[in-house]
């Protein structure tokens, strides 16, 4: 029985022997794994971060309907028949709606009805004031930087105050976060009226009971959504965009079976060295191990690095690859920060994946090899 050491070290002379074959297939397994990682990583970050972003929100969102879609709520009115629902901690009005820049590009406005919500972001607007995310463009002037907006009766100006970071880009991205008058009059709002109506409630694990009272309090027709159902919304939608980019994990897949048809037909042909080591007084055990020993030294270090480039991918800073490619984002895409999820499972289950195989495939000639004649190698026999 040979030593591990020396073993190892007769393995990487091997793979010496042939450096291009041994890079070749260390480049091969590290893209595999990259991709596979990649997807897979960014699938369970971005569920965490919806998880995580809409967890924070309110538990119940109420909207008005009508025969031709949304409708304003009455602010005061809508926030008192909430209150009267038994388990409703708090309810808020809320402003907000799409409307257009100067530039034709859409934003979100954001009235801020309540300061202390945005307290995190500076000092809420005033009114003429804006408080913009990082994807809006902004108007070119001298002095301070404006936005226009295009509201229902004409155009408003405001001055920009704050540009939020890269950092705020997946929840605020394209963003405009105005006093609520001014958020009233870009959005065509009567002064009582609201977009939509947010609720607490004192147990989540009572969303559904409470959706049901809430629907029931109002006297016209509403829509109420729990937080749960807003998760899954967001979660589905990633995947129904992301969809055909999970295809990349079929040539992938592919790409692997290739990979391991090449480690077998490399093993069957190195049928005459296997033969010419048991002719020496090696035994089958220093054979396996030798195969294996040659495969660990090309393939953990080409995972390794292949885990770490899907990491760097997809929580690396200024990562906004994924809402372009993924959504085809019009103009500058947000920078996604997405919390880190599932990592050690994916690496796991990826690393697996492609080791289990590859090792098995590498060490089946040699395994084949230990009811055969040495002679029988030696004159390149069927191992």
């Amino acid at each position: 029985m040979k030593a591990p050491l020396g073993l190892f070290a007769w393995a990487c002379r091997q793979i010496a022997r042939q450096p291009g074959t041994a890079l070749l297939t260390g480049i091969t397994i590290c893209a595999l794994v990259t991709a596979s990682a990649t997807v897979l990583l960014l699938e369970a970050a971005f569920a965490a971060t919806a998880r995580e972003l809409l967890g924070a929100g309110p538990s119940h969102v109420v909207r008005a309907v009508d025969a031709t879609g949304w409708r304003p709520l009455i602010a005061g009115t809508a926030a008192e028949t909430a209150r009267t629902v038994v388990g409703v901690t708090a309810a808020r009005p809320r402003l907000w709606g799409v409307v257009r820049s100067a530039g034709g590009a859409a934003v979100t406005a954001l009235g801020v009805v309540d300061p202390a919500e945005f307290a995190t972001l500076g000092q809420a607007p005033q009114q003429g004031q804006a408080i913009v995310g990082p994807g809006v463009a902004l108007d070119a002037a001298d002095g301070a930087p404006r936005l226009t907006l295009v509201a229902a009766g004409g155009s408003r100006t405001f001055v920009v105050t704050t540009q939020l970071d890269a950092a705020s880009g997946l929840a605020l991205h394209d963003a405009v976060l105005l006093h609520a008058d001014d958020a009233r009059t870009v959005l065509g709002l009567g002064p009582e009226q609201a977009s939509d109506l947010a609720v607490w409630v004192y147990h989540d694990a009572e969303q559904a009971a409470v959706a049901q009272e809430l629907a029931a309090a109002f006297a016209g027709a509403v829509r109420v959504t729990t937080r749960t159902e807003a998760i899954g919304a967001a979660i589905a939608g990633f995947a129904r965009e992301g969809s055909l980019r999970l295809l990349l994990l079929v040539p992938a897949t592919l790409a692997l079976c290739l990979l391991l048809v090449v480690a077998v037909r490399r093993g069957r042909s190195a049928r005459r060295e296997l033969g010419l080591y048991k002719a020496l007084g090696w035994s089958t055990g220093d054979l396996v191990r030798l195969q294996l020993y040659g495969a660990l030294a090309v393939s953990v270090p080409a995972v390794l690095l292949g885990l770490a480039g899907a990491g760097w991918l997809v929580f690396g800073p200024a990562r906004s690859w994924p809402a372009q490619w993924l959504f085809a984002w019009p103009g500058r895409a947000p920078v996604l920060v997405l919390t880190p999820a599932a990592g050690l499972q994916v690496a796991f289950g990826v690393a697996s994946t492609v080791l289990v195989p590859w090792l098995c495939a590498t060490l089946l000639p040699a395994l084949r090899s230990a009811t055969v004649d040495p002679q029988d190698l030696l004159r390149g026999g069927r191992a």
